[in-house]
């Protein structure tokens, strides 16, 4: 009951990880399947830049085999049990014990990874309604379908995203270099390209909308807010252009041997009009 509290106060990994160090009387990380930490509690300096380490060694190995070689590694001190889910292997839970795991002990890191699956399941139908719902917004603006400003601006308000000053459309392929034409459709690649693409919008760019459709990312970059002067159009599409780099640079940080190929339309001020911006990109992209 413990584990499950944190998850059903909307605490998530961070709370599930807590309250589990509390519980085993040692630190404790939740790692993903791709080895992106979802949690960590009770490390010090030492044991994290290990943690660090090791997940950067484990990565060497390429995107499809990094949990593998990062549970096989010899590591004294360090106690990991792979997270198996219905759909295969989800994550890996890493505890710090110089004695080996007592039965007490294995009990709670069942629990956990239990605790663990519940909170995947939830961001998941989270992620979909979302997916969804954004979806379906910027389908009917490509489709050339009339959307009202008010509701444009109104429905974009709900999902995190602010398009009253209108954006720049980006749209982005993802691509074997190798393989001429084919688009990567791999959900473990597509899932973890995305989780880093949004995780820099997030960052470089917040409120902006991003979806995944049919092997292309598709974003509107809302103009950004300064609070001083407005941004000229050039400011605007010059930083969108910055972003796409990060964007670039970080595809190949992520998923290595694939290749991004990004496209950009002017900066629309009119959110009416965001369908033509998205023309505008697709256009350029093909």
């Amino acid at each position: 009951v413990a584990l499950r509290a944190p998850l059903l106060e909307g605490r998530g990994y961070p709370g599930l990880v807590e309250t589990a160090a509390g519980l085993l009387g040692r630190p404790i990380a939740i790692l993903d399947e791709y080895l992106d930490v979802l949690g960590v509690a009770g490390l010090d300096a030492d044991q994290q830049t290990f943690l660090d380490e090791a997940i950067l060694r484990a990565r060497g190995h390429g995107p499809a085999s990094i949990i593998g070689p990062f549970v096989e590694e010899r590591m004294p001190g360090m106690h990991r049990e792979l997270i198996n889910a219905p759909s295969g292997v989800i994550g890996v839970l890493v505890v710090w014990s110089a004695a080996p795991i007592g039965s007490a002990d294995v009990a709670v890191l069942a629990e956990v990874g239990v605790a663990s699956m519940l909170e995947r399941a939830r961001e998941e139908v989270r992620t979909e309604t979302e997916s969804r719902l954004r979806g379906d917004l910027i389908e009917e603006l490509m489709a050339g379908e009339v959307v009202s400003r008010e509701s444009l601006v109104r429905r974009a308000r709900h999902l995190g995203a602010d398009l009253s000053g209108g954006a720049v459309a980006l749209i982005g392929k993802l691509q074997d270099p190798h393989t001429e034409g084919r688009v990567i459709t791999d959900p473990r690649l597509v899932r973890r390209f995305l989780q880093q693409a949004r995780a820099a919008m997030d960052l470089h760019w917040p409120r902006s909308l991003v979806d995944w459709d049919e092997g292309r990312l598709l974003a509107l970059l809302p103009a950004p807010s300064t609070g001083a002067a407005d941004p000229s159009p050039e400011e605007i599409e010059a930083q969108a252009a910055t972003l796409g780099k990060r964007l670039l640079g970080a595809t190949r940080e992520t998923v290595p041997g694939l290749a991004l190929t990004l496209a950009l339309s002017r900066y629309t001020p009119e959110p009416e009009r965001l369908g033509v911006a998205l023309d505008e990109a697709r256009l350029a992209l093909s």
